[in-house]
C-alpha cells in the first residue's frame, strides 16, 4: 500500500515524522503510515540503509510519538564584534575596487577619500573566495557569517558580481557585509526583487538532496549601520534611513549622523528604547524614501517606526521634500541640494 503513495522528503516544511529532522534521506509516504529515518534505528531498513518505521497499522491506527535518540549539534554562536571586524576588514583588505564601480560611487556624490574610508570593494569571484578563506582560516572563521566548513577546509560563500558595502557599529567596527549587485535580481514577471544581498552562510539552507549547503555556517542577523558616528556628540538630530550606502552618501554630503537599517522594517527589537538610552536628548529624524506616500509597505513600516519611537518617548520628526528630479531617497536629495545649493528639506 505504501509503495503506491508519494514519497515526501524531509525538509523544514515537512520534517521527519520520526526524528523531526529537516533533511533527506529522512522521508515518509504521504499517507503517513511508513517513514524512513536515518537517525532512529529499527529492525528494518530500505535498500539505501535508511531505517524503516511502520507508524500506523490496523491494530494501532494512531501514529505513536517516537522519541529519537539523536545527537544534535548546538547552534553556532556568532563571533564577537571585535572578531567580526578583524575578519571582515581582512576580507576587504585583499580586494580592490574596479574603475567602473568607483565611477558609480563618485556619481552618487562620494569623493575618493570617503570611498576609501568606507571600505567599498568588489565582491570576489570563486577563485578569489577560495583564496580568501584559505588566507583567513588561521584567524578562526567559526561564527562569522559568510563562511562555512566543507570537507577539510573553510570556505567563503560565493558572491554575485557587485561591490561590498560594510555595515559598521557605533565604534566603526564592521559588523556585517552587504553587497550591491551590478545586475539586480528579478522575478519571472521582471519585477526587481533584490538590489542588495547579505554575505551570510545560514546553516539551515539545504541542497536539493537535503544536505546542508553551508555546514557549520552562521546566519547573519541584519545589523544597523552608523555613518558619521564621530559627529554624534555635536549634532542635535540623528537621521534614520534605509541602507548603509544611502546613509554614507547622505552623511558625507549633509555632514550629518545617520543610522541605516538593512531594510525599512529591520531596526531590530527594542530599537526605540536603545535610541533613548544611548542618545539621550537627541531627536530622531526619519528619512525614508519619498515613495512612502504611494508604497503601502514603506508607509506601514514608517508608521510602525513612528509608533515605537512615540511609545519610548523619543522626540522625532519625519522629513519630506519636494519632487526634485531623481530625488527619491535622502542620498539623492542631498546630492541635488549639493549641486544646486538650494533649499528643500522640511519637517512633515
Amino acid at each position: 500500500m505504501a509503495g503506491r503513495n508519494r514519497i515526501i522528503r524531509a525538509s523544514k516544511r515537512t520534517p521527519c515524522l520520526v526524528c523531526d529532522g529537516r533533511a533527506w534521506p529522512c522521508y515518509y509516504f504521504d499517507n503517513k503510515e511508513v517513514a524512513g529515518c536515518k537517525n532512529v534505528s529499527s529492525d528494518r531498513q530500505d535498500r539505501d540503509g535508511v531505517y524503516l518505521h511502520v507508524l500506523v497499522t490496523r491494530d494501532n491506527p494512531v501514529r505513536p510519538r517516537l522519541v529519537p535518540q539523536v545527537e544534535r549539534k548546538p547552534p553556532v554562536v556568532t563571533a564577537d564584534a571585535d572578531h567580526l571586524h578583524l575578519v571582515y576588514e581582512s576580507v576587504l583588505r585583499g580586494l580592490s575596487l574596479s574603475s567602473e564601480r568607483l565611477g558609480r560611487l563618485r556619481a552618487r556624490g562620494l569623493n575618493d577619500k570617503a570611498i576609501e574610508a568606507n571600505g567599498y570593494r568588489d565582491t570576489p569571484n570563486r577563485e578569489q573566495a577560495v583564496r580568501i578563506a584559505q588566507r583567513l582560516s588561521p584567524l578562526g572563521l567559526g561564527g562569522v557569517p559568510g563562511f562555512y566548513f566543507s570537507g577539510l577546509d573553510w570556505r567563503m560563500v560565493a558572491c554575485l558580481p557587485g561591490h561590498f558595502v560594510p555595515y559598521r557599529d557605533i565604534a566603526g567596527r564592521i559588523s556585517g557585509l552587504s553587497y550591491r549587485l551590478d545586475v539586480p535580481l528579478v522575478d519571472e514577471k521582471g519585477k526587481v526583487t533584490a538590489k542588495y544581498l547579505w554575505l551570510s552562510s545560514n546553516p539551515e539552507v539545504t541542497l536539493d538532496d537535503g544536505r546542508q549547503k553551508f555546514p557549520q555556517g552562521t546566519k547573519l542577523t541584519p545589523p544597523l549601520h552608523f555613518s558619521g558616528a564621530g559627529r554624534l556628540s555635536s549634532v542635535r538630530d540623528i537621521l534614520l534611513t534605509e541602507g548603509a550606502l544611502k546613509a554614507d552618501v547622505a552623511a558625507h554630503l549633509l555632514g550629518a549622523s545617520i543610522i541605516g537599517a538593512g531594510g525599512v522594517t529591520q531596526w531590530g527589537g527594542g530599537f526605540a528604547q536603545r535610541f533613548k538610552r544611548e542618545f539621550p536628548g537627541k531627536r530622531a529624524v526619519i528619512c525614508y524614501d519619498s515613495d512612502w506616500r504611494s508604497n503601502p509597505h514603506v508607509r506601514h513600516a514608517l508608521e510602525s517606526l513612528m509608533a515605537n519611537l512615540r511609545d519610548a518617548d523619543v522626540r522625532f520628526v519625519v522629513r519630506s521634500w519636494p519632487e526634485y528630479p531623481k530625488a527619491k531617497g535622502i542620498d539623492d536629495l542631498a546630492l541635488v541640494l549639493s549641486q544646486s545649493k538650494g533649499e528643500g528639506v522640511r519637517a512633515a
